[in-house]
């Protein structure tokens, strides 16, 4: 007919491409380099008892109130760690109230207080947030 040797989808499947040699091979090496470049930049931290923590919160939106959640804050706190119940999860407790809350430690994030030179007082500053050198807490009217 066409002059040419017809090939099967079976045929096709055992030959062998230029990137699937070494998986198809060593599938535990695969899975070990694929491992890898996934954790790379995923750093497991733990609290240590006593220091300031924030506590993720999970607000829902409200159209009767007129609440929505994405304009809420996201973490409440800060909250001192006071005992460790289990490897993941944690008793906190905040500044001057008796009653204390149970999470997880996927739920909290570092808490950081930035020092004002002038006055002495204390500003929460949340992780990852950095200012410039000698700026100051500036409030809108």
């Amino acid at each position: 007919m066409q002059r040419r040797e017809l090939r099967l989808p079976a045929a096709l499947y055992g030959e062998v491409t230029p990137g699937s040699a070494t998986s198809a091979l060593d599938p535990k090496r695969a899975s070990k380099d694929q491992d890898r470049h996934y954790n790379l930049r995923r750093r497991e931290w733990r609290p240590s008892l006593g220091s300031m923590v924030l506590l993720r919160q999970h607000q829902l939106s409200n159209a009767a109130e007129g609440f929505a959640a994405k304009l809420a804050p996201k973490f409440d706190g800060p909250y001192r760690v006071v005992k460790f119940i289990s490897p993941n999860i944690v008793r906190l407790a905040r500044e001057g109230e008796l009653k204390r809350r149970v999470a997880n430690v996927m739920q909290l994030k570092s808490f950081y207080q930035e020092e004002d030179g002038e006055d002495g007082e204390c500003h929460p500053q949340e992780a990852g947030e950095t200012r410039p050198a000698g700026s100051k807490n500036v409030t809108n009217p």
